[in-house]
Formats: C-alpha cells, sequence, structure tokens
C-alpha cells in the first residue's frame, strides 16, 4: 500500500491553512487505507495522486487589503472597546470572515481570497455592542456576527464589507443560574464544552443540590457557541429527547438600533405572535 504524506503537522502561524482547519490545530484524522482505495478507483486518481499536492494552504498571508471603515468610525470602534480588541489586520478580517465550507477552505488552500470584513471587532460587554450597532446603524455599515466559526452556509460572509463582531472572545460566561427552575442566564459567546462543563459542575460553582446537561450536542458542539445554537435552531444527537435549540431557550435579550428587545422568561401563550419565533425569521 502506497501511504499518502498526509499532514502530520499544526498549520503555520498567520497562514491560509490555520484559518481554514477545523478543529484542534494539532489534531488529525486521515482517511484509512480502503477509504484511499476507494477514492482512488472512483475519481480515477493515479496511484500517487495524493501526493501530488498543488497546494496546502500552508503559505503565509501577505496581501495587502484595504479596509473601507473611515477613519472617524474606526476612531469611534476605538473609542468604544479599546485599541486592543479591535483590528484592520489582514489575517484577522479573513479568519473571522470564513466559515467551514467545503468552497471556502478550497479557495483558501489556493491562497484566493474573497471579500473580507473591513474591522473586526470584539466587544466586551452589551452597552458596547449597543453603542456599535447604533453607529453602524447611522452610517449605514453592515455588521456580521462570530460566534464559534463553525458555519457551514456563508454565514460570516461579508457581501458588502462591513464589520465583524467577535462574541466567543469577552461575551462567554454564564450570568445567572437557577436551580428552581431549571434554567440559566448565559452570554451568547459561551462555547458548548464550556458551557456543559459549567452545567455539569453546577454543586461546586453554583450550589446546586444536582448536575444538569444543556442536552445539546451538535457535531459542532466543540467549536460552536450557545448563541449560534439558537439563532440557527440547531440539531444534535439527543434533540429527539430534549429537543433542538430554539427550543431550549425560553426568552432572550436582543440589541437593536433602536434599543433592547427583551422577551419573557415563561413559556408562550396563545393570546398573540411567539416573539421568539418572530426573532428565530
Amino acid at each position: 500500500m502506497n501511504t499518502p504524506k498526509w499532514i502530520n503537522e499544526a498549520p503555520k502561524k498567520n497562514s491560509f491553512r490555520s484559518v481554514f482547519k477545523y478543529g484542534d490545530p494539532n489534531g488529525f484524522k486521515h482517511p484509512n487505507d480502503r477509504l484511499v482505495e476507494e477514492l482512488k478507483d472512483k475519481f480515477g486518481i493515479e496511484k500517487d495522486g495524493f501526493n501530488k499536492m498543488e497546494s496546502t494552504g500552508n503559505e503565509t498571508i501577505s496581501e495587502k487589503i484595504k479596509s473601507n471603515i473611515s477613519s472617524d468610525s474606526f476612531n469611534v470602534f476605538k473609542n468604544i472597546c479599546g485599541e486592543e480588541n479591535i483590528s484592520s489586520k489582514e489575517y484577522d478580517r479573513l479568519k473571522y470572515s470564513t466559515g467551514k465550507t467545503v468552497e471556502e477552505a478550497m479557495k483558501l488552500r489556493r491562497g484566493i481570497i474573497d471579500k473580507i470584513t473591513d474591522l473586526v471587532i470584539h466587544p466586551r460587554n452589551k452597552s458596547e455592542i449597543s453603542q456599535i450597532v447604533k453607529h453602524c446603524n447611522e452610517q449605514k455599515i453592515p455588521i456580521y456576527v462570530y460566534g464559534g466559526g463553525s458555519s457551514v452556509n456563508f454565514g460570516y460572509y461579508p457581501e458588502n464589507g462591513g464589520v465583524t463582531l467577535v462574541l466567543a472572545t469577552h461575551l462567554n460566561k454564564i450570568i445567572s443560574f437557577n436551580e428552581t427552575n431549571q434554567t440559566v442566564r448565559v452570554e451568547s459567546g459561551m462555547m458548548g464544552p464550556a458551557f456543559e462543563e459549567a452545567l455539569n459542575n453546577a454543586p461546586k460553582l453554583y450550589g446546586a443540590k444536582h448536575e444538569f446537561t444543556c442536552g445539546h450536542f451538535p457535531q459542532s458542539f466543540e467549536y460552536s457557541t450557545v448563541g449560534g445554537w439558537f439563532i440557527t435552531l440547531g440539531s444534535g444527537q439527543q434533540s429527539s429527547y430534549y429537543g433542538d435549540a430554539g427550543d431550549l431557550v425560553l426568552g432572550v435579550e436582543m440589541i437593536s438600533p433602536s434599543g433592547t428587545i427583551i422577551t419573557k422568561e415563561y413559556a408562550a401563550t396563545a393570546n398573540g405572535p411567539k416573539l421568539l419565533d418572530i426573532i428565530y425569521f
């Protein structure tokens, strides 16, 4: 068996590959010999075809791409979030404009950069998000939201430029825990494993009598956020028991240009539209 020369090293820093590689940079799961032979047979790949790579995407991103954010808006965002929480570097803008579709990975593997966001912002709290949203609304600047980076439907693609808000950097905590009604208030940027671990350790962390689980385990569990589960109406391996992500949410707090929308934390009634459904769609 002519075993292909699989890559077993983490991507180089600031490379295209470091953007599109999924999961642990040092984690690898290669096709077994049987699958390799099947691929060769079905797609007519010659004997050493796997070793004739046009590129692995390990080249460093060095392109200079102009940001279209005005200096005035840049300064507004800097004053809101602090200079350390905004970036116009090409690598950061590309990273937070890219999901995990095959199309995106293949383009980056070839060093092809499509449209990217003009500015990356890591807001620290709701107040900062509110200020950012209001300014963007006034200046007609598009906003994109980045959670864990596992989107497979071009959810981060900045069609018209704009700014990308990265929520997992700072907005990643459980705010309150209520064992009586078995609910938690959680920031939307909290990653799945951190959220589940906190619930599993509720007696130690929150003085609860019992351990808990969210019960939502999508394929992207390790690399997706609680907010991402909800807004995409995600399903998981145990959704037939616990329900989809949308079924697990009682209420939300949503920031809009005109103010903050807060839905009530109890089950919907039959006397009008369900606001959560309106927010979903």
